[in-house]
């Protein structure tokens, strides 16, 4: 697992971000799929959104491409197909 923890007081701060975290909590909560992170929980405390979600050992495209650099045809065509299949 993993646990996202985020400060009440960002919020307070930066109405785009509440309104992103609680928008990635939605669509999250609406997803079952091996090729999308699996939200298990919302939590809160006075002072802190806890979010639990499924815990991705090998990282997320982002860290693929930072990793890798640009990716071949292939790659690039498997990783589509790869996130098509989450929307089915």
């Amino acid at each position: 697992m993993a646990i996202k923890k985020i400060d009440f007081k960002l919020f307070e701060k930066d109405s785009y971000l509440e309104q992103s975290i609680y928008s990635e909590i939605k669509i999250l909560s609406k997803f079952k799929h091996p090729n999308i992170v699996e939200l298990y929980e919302v939590l809160n405390s006075k002072r802190s959104l806890y979010i639990i979600m499924e815990f991705c050992q090998d990282g997320d495209l982002k860290r693929l491409l930072k990793q890798r650099g640009r990716l071949t045809e292939e790659e690039a065509y498997a990783v589509i197909r790869q996130i098509a299949s989450g929307f089915r």
